[in-house]
């Protein structure tokens, strides 16, 4: 089987440069010519990026890069009747030289012995050596990948493995327009009939998050990812409210001395929330993200209070000894636990600090929020937990029981910034996305960053 090989932009032979086109039995001679004689790839027009929170420095619609697939080994790619596929590297197309390819879907691809392998629903077999590639829908259907529909362009960039082999799994980069990714985030971060003011003050919150982070993550092949770890992202929807509150609140931020605010939040606060400088590894320690005591703001939550959660002793034990080791914490070292205590809390009794003391004595001091992932934890070789055994926060009391450990707590998620239930509930008795926006981020300014 031949290959196309971009790596040096010179063929086999060193001639400048010829790409070769495999295909399956079933492929015509003509059909691979008539892919080969395509226009070479042009750079495509799209959004800028983000290089700086400070309001001043954006006056457009930035694109967001959305990993929606990490490490993956295989890919498959549909919606449109064909696909258009483009050499990158990096955020940037390949020298005009290089051949784009259009292909009928579905199109499967994987990555082998540092090549991507195309396979499309017409027979073609490519071998590709680039480093990356674009998918770009060749109508205004939206991208299906593995059976979910986004908007935008999708890059594909490789990546190794820890042991480092060569980069034969595959990170699936959405490139979306910031108003094209925002309902997928609201459709997925709030229900479906909460009020259209919680919606807009998500939306408000949800762009000056990815502005942050887009400002943040430009050395990197992604700003945020579509999981809780960013804020979660659903692709392509149809869900109108969403879709409304995006489009009222069109360029809208959130800004505090200027520049636009990481607006963090989180499902609920469970009454107190967290300060972003205790929460988060290097967490901004300025005024609109410090805790404050809400009360029962959000006692409408299902998640305000919840346990007792019981888990054993043993299997806990493990769960930190993982964790301490996959993240270079000293409880890696622990063989049992004695007692699990608050040994710290923030200015408004929220708990921050939990020492761990291990049987022979030894405290193992840490984060609250860390110690919610240490009990969460999962890799090979340890049980799955269900969805009703993981702690919902690092707000919470535990207690041994013989060769149980028994947790009953508050909230959901970090405790950062604005709390969603809050939101809602602030939302049904009459407040505009404005004042609760305020309410969650005092000394804030509602401001437009791009028309």
């Amino acid at each position: 089987m031949r290959t196309i090989d971009s790596n040096n932009h010179r063929g086999r032979d060193g001639e400048l440069p010829f790409y070769m086109l495999g295909g399956l039995a079933t492929t015509s001679v003509m059909a691979c010519l008539a892919v080969l004689l395509l226009p070479a790839c042009q750079p495509r027009p799209e959004h800028g990026y983000v290089n700086s929170s400070l309001l001043t420095k954006i006056n457009a619609e930035p694109t967001v890069r959305v990993r929606i697939a990490k490490g993956v080994t295989r890919v498959r790619l549909d919606g449109p009747p064909r696909l258009s596929i483009e050499p990158r590297r990096g955020d940037h197309p390949l020298a005009a030289r290089d051949v784009e390819l259009n292909l009928v879907t579905p199109v499967i691809i994987d990555r082998r012995k540092g090549a991507f392998r195309v396979h499309s629903a017409d027979g073609q077999w490519i071998i590709w050596r680039l480093p990356g590639m674009a998918i770009v829908s060749q109508s205004a259907e939206p991208i299906r990948v593995n059976g979910a529909a986004y908007p935008g362009r999708m890059v594909l960039t490789p990546v190794s493995d820890s042991d480092g082999k060569p980069a034969n799994r595959i990170d699936v980069v959405n490139h979306v327009p910031m108003e094209q990714y925002l309902p997928g985030v609201l459709d997925k971060e709030l229900y479906a009939n909460w009020s259209l003011e919680t919606f807009k003050a998500q939306a408000i919150a949800a762009r000056s998050y990815a502005i942050d982070q887009c400002a943040r993550n430009r050395s990197r092949h992604f700003d945020l990812s579509s999981t809780t770890a960013s804020q979660v992202y659903g692709g392509a929807v149809a869900h109108a409210r969403a879709r409304s509150a995006v489009s009222r609140t069109r360029g809208f931020v959130l800004t505090f001395r200027g520049q636009v605010l990481a607006a963090f939040y989180s499902s609920c606060c469970g009454g107190i929330g967290q300060d972003a400088a205790i929460a988060f590894p290097n967490g901004p320690d300025i005024p609109p993200l410090e805790a404050r005591h809400h009360g029962t703001t959000c006692a409408i939550s299902p998640h305000f209070q919840w346990g007792p959660i019981t888990r054993s002793l043993a299997l806990l034990t493990r769960r930190f000894a993982a964790w301490g080791k996959a993240n270079s914490h000293p409880i890696a070292g622990i063989r049992s636990i004695a007692a699990i205590t608050v040994t710290g809390r923030n200015r408004v009794g929220r708990p921050s600090v939990y020492t761990v003391t291990g049987v022979l004595g030894q405290p193992f001091e840490i984060n609250a929020e860390q110690l919610r992932f240490a009990c969460n934890y999962e890799e090979l070789g340890l049980e799955q937990l269900p969805q009703l055994s993981r702690l919902k926060s690092g707000f919470f009391e535990a207690v041994i029981e013989g060769d149980k450990v028994v947790f009953t707590g508050h909230g959901f998620g970090h405790g950062v910034g604005m709390c969603q239930w809050g939101a809602h509930a602030l939302a049904k008795r009459g407040q505009s996305a404005g004042r609760i926006l305020r309410f969650y981020y005092p000394g804030t300014v509602i401001e437009r960053a791009y028309p």
